[in-house]
């Protein structure tokens, strides 16, 4: 047993060291993303597109477009398809839902379960009451 603590002790230190290279990764990220939408808006108002800098970078806007495809405006953007161009099944595809398929296959036998889903039965480790350490 002294071997298992052991590991748990190794655990919650790479853990800890995970949670808070994440925290501060997130942080960084949401900081970049700040201060990249301070620029383009910068950019916007003074009317440049590109700017070159002393180091040799440059820096440009290039157009950006996003959409939302959802659960919820599935119908709305099928319809929108077949009025528009007359047809949906160049934008649409089948997709197998995991969550369901999953729940389906926890109630067979593994024996049953086909080859091709590469069941993987290795457990993961669960720790209750984990808080950060610091």
């Amino acid at each position: 047993m002294t071997n298992v603590k052991s590991k748990v002790a190794t655990y919650y230190a790479r853990r800890e060291e995970y949670e808070q290279a994440k925290a501060l990764s997130d942080s960084c990220y949401g900081a970049m993303k700040t201060a990249e939408n301070e620029l383009v808006d910068a950019m916007i108002d003074e009317g440049t597109r590109s700017i070159g800098l002393d180091d040799g970078t440059n820096v440009s806007l290039r157009k950006s477009l996003t959409i939302s495809v959802t659960k919820d405006n599935f119908d709305a953007i099928r319809t929108w398809l077949r009025d528009t161009v007359g047809d949906d099944t160049d934008y649409v595809e089948e997709v197998v839902s995991k969550s369901p398929l999953l729940d389906l296959v926890k109630t067979m036998d593994e024996a049953d379960v086909p080859e091709f889903l590469r069941l993987n039965t290795r457990p993961n480790v669960n720790v209750r009451g984990w808080t950060k350490r610091n």
